[in-house]
């Protein structure tokens, strides 16, 4: 199911084929507020805007180390154009649903099942 979510310096996509885009352009982002005076955590401004943004992906319910690589070996990609950011939006939306493990860890699929267990056990 997609959906929309915001930060104070961006907003996430979650896409209906199972991928998250993430757009960011704020303090610290790899955009052109980059360098912006205050602090990311307590100064957030009620509007923003920026020239470009940062981009980013991954798979929606497995975020940690399997985002979307560019070309250059990169997970994030900075300074990208309203026009590079839908390329990149429209990229994701058409890669197909990600599968996490074609050949599962046994050692992480041991302790999914372990937790599984448990959660039953407390059910």
């Amino acid at each position: 199911m997609g959906g929309f979510s915001k930060g104070p310096f961006g907003f996430q996509i979650n896409l209906e084929n199972g991928w998250t885009v993430s757009v960011q352009f704020g303090i610290g982002s790899y955009c052109s507020n980059r360098s912006n005076t205050g602090n990311p955590f307590t100064d957030i401004p009620e509007f923003i805007e920026c020239d470009n943004a940062e981009i980013a992906a991954w798979p929606t319910d497995y975020r940690r180390g399997n985002w979307y690589t560019f070309e250059d070996g990169e997970q994030v990609k900075g300074w990208q154009n309203p026009t590079k950011v839908i390329a990149f939006i429209n990229l994701i939306a058409r890669k197909p649903g990600y599968k996490p493990n074609v050949f599962p860890n046994p050692i992480y699929t041991m302790v999914q099942d372990e937790i599984k267990e448990r959660e039953n056990l407390d059910a």
